[in-house]
């Protein structure tokens, strides 16, 4: 018998759904159509965070949680299985949250073989129990018939108004939703799906667009496209489309009805495989890229495909310094692939050489706010400064997974703009320029503290309000210009090089792209935040953790007035 799951909501409603054998809490709500807010689905990013308040549960692999956080029974809901009839609270209303779920059973309408790689499925969705509402660029996820697994699949067109969906699948040699397409799918089959899902989704258009696709990575891409055409975007669009042989190439003739439409749009492809009747692009996407003749720099780029495409293209930017690029990026990895544990650290035997390397060197975990601060004072007493940050390249005004609240409104308080102010000087005007702005804070809010709300006045403390990534840009691009800071990303800090005998750490391990390495260095900073992995890497050393520390801030704090924060467009985002 499946476990009951309840689920309280903060406006007072309530939800119960049966949690089958093997799935999470994630699972089992969005598999009856109850929206729980998440976004990376792998416990990093802390988005899903609820808490447990009856029943026993395991958490599995929780790294955005602190211990102090699972002692007091927060739980990842993307994580966690439970193992009995539990009860969970989200922080958030039911009604008209960030993570509204439709799910239910869609029928085939077609499935067309487009290639020896790729299939079109075509879904109608009118027996949904309401429409599956979708922004471009976004995924369904949809229950392969026949078994338990289900898959997840970008939406091949723009927003439609009527009930069919398209799905462009890649088809795989041996896989149990490639071998449906291929041999058993017929109309009328009753499929399960669930959406609509994802970050990766077209923005708001200010500057020319680059598109990028490989493979049938074109699905999200072709969907974008598609809404710039519609919107009559005033910016130019370029969509660039490479596959490894020529009889991968599919859906061109939309490709074509789009440039017809639209004289902003344009389109070309390119194969890495080309045979004797080939006579287009032959190479990687990138290549496309050098003929361009837009201004990349000032352009906002969306990558859809496997690993190695997006990869490469992120090289390609970072090498030609393409810093006020915008990139949004989706990763396309073979459902079901292994993954291989991490290797074991290269053994470190001759620790005398490893300090001697380091001299002069000074490495910062984690490269947020105060990691870019720090990075930048140690540049006065270091020759070289590494900064190891785990999230990929984020020198774009976008949401991260370590900061998976950075899109909410954040408050940087006059202390912490005098201590950048001394750090980078100008940096406050610089965060209002690209969007952030003042406010008074007691004339603009309203502040309870001790149960009491204080009397509202000009103060002349002028606050600085703005999402995360508006911050946290604007720090990251004054570091572009030193040239002794090394700023890594994907770099994960795994452990601390102790030397017993100089009584001193020499050095970070580091796993960058599923290898490990070793950072040598005379002085190391912490600044990784709450899942920092050194007070860990310090008892393994024999050492004692430093001290911790703790402010209990008891503030309620309200926008009051005709100009509140909610009145400023761009000022929240949730």
């Amino acid at each position: 018998m499946p476990y009951l799951l309840t689920l309280h909501y903060a406006d007072g409603a309530e939800r119960t759904v049966p949690v089958d054998d093997g799935q999470t809490v994630l699972e089992a709500a969005e598999t009856h159509g109850v929206p729980i807010v998440s976004s990376c689905q792998t416990g990093v990013c802390g988005t899903c965070v609820a808490r447990c308040t009856a029943g026993s549960y395991a958490l599995g692999t929780s790294i955005g949680l602190s211990e102090a956080e699972k002692s007091a029974g927060r739980i990842l809901t993307c994580q966690t299985r439970i193992s009995s009839d539990c009860a969970v609270e989200l922080d958030y209303p039911l009604g008209r949250n960030a993570a509204s779920i439709v799910s239910g059973e869609a029928t085939v309408r077609a499935v067309a073989l487009l290639s020896p790689t790729s299939a079109l499925l075509t879904l109608d969705t009118s027996g949904l129990p309401e429409p599956l509402h979708f922004r471009p660029g976004q995924f369904a996820q949809v229950k392969v018939p026949g078994t338990d697994l289900w898959r997840s699949y970008s939406f091949a067109h723009a927003p439609r108004d009527e009930p069919t969906v398209e799905f462009l699948i890649r088809l795989l040699p041996q896989g149990v939703m490639s071998s449906y397409l291929r041999e058993r799918c017929q109309a009328g089959d009753r499929i399960a799906i669930r959406g609509s899902k994802g970050d990766f989704h077209l923005r708001d258009v200010t500057r020319p667009t680059v598109l990028l696709a490989g493979g049938t990575g074109l699905s999200a891409i072709l969907a974008i496209a598609e809404q710039l055409v519609r919107e009559h975007c005033t910016r130019p669009v370029r969509l660039y489309y490479g596959v490894n042989r020529p009889e991968e190439l599919v859906l061109l003739e939309r490709l074509q009805q789009l440039r017809n439409a639209h004289a902003q749009f344009d389109w070309q492809t390119i194969v890495r495989e080309p045979t004797t009747d080939w006579h287009g692009a032959v190479g990687r996407v990138t290549d496309l890229l050098e003929s361009g003749k837009l201004d990349h720099d000032e352009a906002d780029f969306y990558l859809c495909g496997p690993p190695a495409m997006v990869e490469a293209a992120r090289e390609w930017m970072k090498h030609r310094g393409l810093h006020g690029a915008s990139i949004y990026y989706e990763k396309f990895v073979a459902t079901g692939s292994a993954h291989a544990g991490a290797p074991a650290p290269r053994p470190v035997r001759d620790l005398k050489s490893i300090r001697e390397l380091g001299r002069g060197t000074a490495v910062v975990i984690g490269g947020s706010i105060a990691g870019i601060a720090t990075a930048k004072v140690l540049t006065r007493f270091f020759d070289k400064v590494v900064v190891l940050e785990k999230d990929a390249d984020h020198r774009r005004m976008e949401g991260r997974p370590g900061a998976a609240q950075g899109w909410h409104l954040h408050h940087l308080l006059l202390a912490g703009q005098r201590l950048l102010e001394s750090v980078f000087p100008g940096i406050i005007d610089e965060m209002v320029d690209a969007g952030a702005f003042k406010v008074d804070m007691g004339e603009q809010y309203r502040v309870m503290i001790a149960g009491s709300w204080k009397k509202v006045g000009h103060s002349g403390i002028e606050i600085v309000c703005a999402g995360r990534p508006l911050l946290e840009w604007c720090l990251r691009r004054r570091l572009d210009s030193e040239g002794s800071v090394d700023y890594s990303y994907e770099s994960e800090a795994k452990d601390l090089i102790y030397c017993p005998s100089a009584g001193a750490m020499i050095g970070v391990e580091v796993e960058r792209r599923g290898a490990r390495e070793i950072v040598a260095a005379e002085f190391v900073v912490d600044a990784a935040g709450k899942n920092t992995p050194v007070p860990a890497a310090l008892e393994r050393a024999g050492l004692e953790p430093p001290e911790v520390e703790e402010d209990q801030i008891i503030v309620s704090i309200r926008p009051c007035g005709t100009r509140s924060a909610r009145s400023v467009p761009g000022a929240t985002r949730s």
